[in-house]
């Protein structure tokens, strides 16, 4: 009877251990200069993908081959990034905002209020489709 007593409390200490078990995360391949959305909106703890709605609210960031966060490794939250540009709401200059747009992974001139990724601070190779900004997620009032 004492046997089957810790046999059964082992069990259940394993099934409790289980369940407390993080869940994995299911993250898609990224490019440089991707920019990144969550699920949650919040990089911790939500599934990360390239953003794929104008204005989506969910933008975490950018993806940088050379970044390093303690929670995701390669995802900008904050500070200078070269993200990917598509020029279908119009060409920018500095200090205009960009947001997410509906290409997958790009961003695009932001002409009205709602979120966006940051702040051109240099236009770089067009060529590359590559824009400098200032990664800052908010949102603005245009």
């Amino acid at each position: 009877m004492k046997k089957l007593l810790v046999i059964a409390g082992l069990l259940l200490s394993i099934q409790l251990l289980h369940a407390q078990e993080p869940t994995q995360k299911k993250h898609v391949a990224f490019d440089q200069g991707d920019l990144v959305v969550s699920n949650t909106a919040r990089l911790s703890d939500g599934e990360l993908s390239k953003s794929s709605e104008p204005y989506s609210p969910l933008i975490v960031g950018v993806y940088n081959e050379k970044t390093e966060t303690r929670l995701v490794p390669q995802v900008l939250v904050d500070g200078i990034a070269y993200v990917k540009f598509d020029a279908s709401n119009g060409t920018v200059s500095v200090g205009d905002y960009v947001t997410s747009s509906s290409k997958a992974g790009y961003s695009m001139k932001a002409t009205q209020s709602g979120y966006v990724v940051g702040v051109v601070i240099g236009v770089s190779d067009k060529d590359s489709g590559l824009i400098k900004i200032r990664v800052q997620p908010s949102w603005v009032k245009q």
